[in-house]
């Protein structure tokens, strides 16, 4: 891990390609208009920490922060906030849910892993997806997740990159 050649990248395209995957499931798609990449704490090739100001489609402005430089580790957190109300998923539960004025949920989510001690991370999506492609090949269900939804987030992740150096 962490080399340009072998990985394309580090903390963004080895962990956070799966925040961005979902953040664009979540908002749609997305510019870059600002990004930082850089390597500040690991001995790596690849960057350990990018942080991005995104354009979103639907008017939205929003950030995107990945790094293996945070200890012990965070959940992976997507915050949406609007002017009628925001929600907030850690690690795919929401943990904080307000509706104009009605907070509807309002929560602490348990820690379940972080890019800090990969140990204790939950691979369960991760069997489901592995389960789901089997099935596919047999014939039994579509795909949860294709080759084009997959390129959404690769796509956002290379605007990322096109910052690095500069």
């Amino acid at each position: 891990r962490g080399t340009l050649k072998h990985d394309g990248g580090g903390a963004l395209i080895n962990q956070g390609i799966h925040g961005v995957d979902m953040l664009l499931y979540i908002a749609g798609d997305a510019k870059v208009r600002f990004a930082e990449v850089k390597t500040s704490f690991h001995n790596i090739e690849a960057e350990d920490t990018a942080v991005a100001m995104l354009d979103f489609e639907n008017g939205a402005t929003g950030t995107l922060h990945a790094s293996t430089c945070a200890y012990p580790g965070f959940n992976r957190r997507i915050e949406i906030i609007g002017t009628k109300g925001c929600i907030i998923l850690s690690e795919g539960r929401i943990e904080r849910l307000v509706i104009g004025d009605e907070t509807v949920i309002d929560g602490n989510v348990e820690k379940r892993g972080s890019s800090a001690d990969h140990t204790i991370m939950d691979t369960s999506w991760h069997a489901a997806q592995l389960q789901n492609f089997i099935n596919a090949i047999e014939g039994k269900a579509g795909l949860f997740v294709d080759g084009k939804e997959g390129r959404r987030a690769l796509k956002l992740i290379e605007e990322v990159y096109a910052y690095r150096g500069k």
